[in-house]
């Protein structure tokens, strides 16, 4: 799976505003069946900070609204890639049926794992 070019369009416009030295990484999910881009860019006023965005995720819509997720990370932890990757697997899997604060609670419960 290659990046479309609305999400090659979508990082040249995140990718200065949020950072330097960008980069995007693709995960996927347990099965192997479905794919989402990450943008990673270190902060440029702490080297020690690292910004995760998805790539993609408004391809599809969520309750029928297009989302896109964002996350910081302190970069000695590896694992906020994942975190962000699961998170949109988890809003995908679901399709929005959620509630203000549902979201956060219960797909922590599917990114518990990756922090052990």
């Amino acid at each position: 799976m290659k990046p479309t070019e609305r999400q090659k369009e979508l990082y040249k416009k995140l990718s200065p505003i949020i950072g330097t030295e960008p980069k995007v990484i693709k995960y996927g999910d347990d099965t192997g069946e479905h794919a989402i881009f990450i943008m990673e860019c270190p902060d440029p006023l702490d080297k020690n900070v690292i910004f995760y965005a998805t790539i993609g995720l408004s391809d599809y819509s969520v309750a029928d609204k297009k989302y896109e997720l964002m996350i910081s990370g302190y970069s000695a932890q590896d694992k906020v890639g994942n975190i962000l990757s699961t998170s949109a697997f988890f809003a995908l899997k679901i399709n929005g049926r959620f509630l203000k604060g549902w979201f956060l609670k219960n797909s922590l419960k599917c990114i518990t794992p990756l922090l052990k």
